[in-house]
């Protein structure tokens, strides 16, 4: 899980990022992706209503003197607000935006995303940190002793992450030429501009695939994103 989740957070940032597509292209993409209703949802329940006395607060009673206490924490106010505002502002790349552990399935030989109606151009930090705030969670709720693992599968999808999106390189994408000749596939009837020097080969699904680099895959209505080979996206009734 931790190889494909890196390789997947990785490549659809940087193949959906100013560095990965001819900035143009990239503005036209991230309009198509605009998502204010669900977007609202996570400015309330992970950016605003954690950090007050909100109905939607959800905790153990023996919790309560916390609870407050980070209630009345000025200092984590300032940095939560901080972070929504980078959330609010900043479009860097296409995320799925509600990356954690009850939206991936995972077999002995692959790993599905599921949910991607949360899609949006967001700050590309984002999936990350959602994917490994819920794996910390987790690791709440076991003994010291079995918490490792979870550590460990963090550790491990940071070292893929920085280590597939390094190899693209920033610097290598803002010196290829000017405009790169872009293809257009259909996506559940939303066309979408990407870099067309995307080899691919066809899978015995017949579906572009390639163990090198991103497929193109439709997730839903106007919702697309680029997947490294090993990851699937599958509908919730999948």
């Amino acid at each position: 899980m931790s190889q494909h989740i890196g390789e997947f957070v990785a490549k659809t940032a940087f193949y959906t990022s100013d560095f990965g597509m001819n900035q143009q292209e990239k503005k036209k993409l991230a309009q198509s992706f605009v998502n204010p209703e669900l977007c609202k949802i996570t400015e309330d329940l992970v950016f605003t209503d954690p950090f007050f006395d909100h109905e939607t607060n959800n905790f153990e009673d023996e919790l309560r003197p916390d609870v407050e206490a980070l209630w009345r924490d000025d200092r984590l106010h300032l940095e939560a607000a901080k972070l929504k505002r980078k959330f609010l502002t900043e479009a860097d790349v296409l995320l799925h935006g509600d990356l954690h552990t009850g939206s991936i399935f995972v077999s002995a030989d692959e790993t599905k995303v599921i949910d991607p109606e949360f899609a949006f151009y967001g700050p590309i930090g984002f999936d990350l940190g959602q994917f490994f705030a819920n794996l910390l969670l987790n690791a709440l709720s076991r003994s010291e002793l079995e918490r490792q693992p979870l550590f460990d599968h963090i550790d491990r999808t940071w070292d893929v992450f920085a280590s597939v999106f390094s190899t693209f390189g920033a610097p290598r994408a803002w010196k290829r030429t000017p405009r790169r000749r872009a293809c257009s596939r259909t996506c559940s009837g939303t066309r979408s501009s990407m870099p067309s020097a995307l080899p691919a080969a066809k899978s015995s699904a017949g579906r572009s695939a390639s163990p090198m680099w991103p497929t193109l895959t439709a997730l839903s209505k106007k919702r697309c994103a680029l997947l490294p080979s090993g990851m699937r996206f599958a509908s919730a009734a999948a």
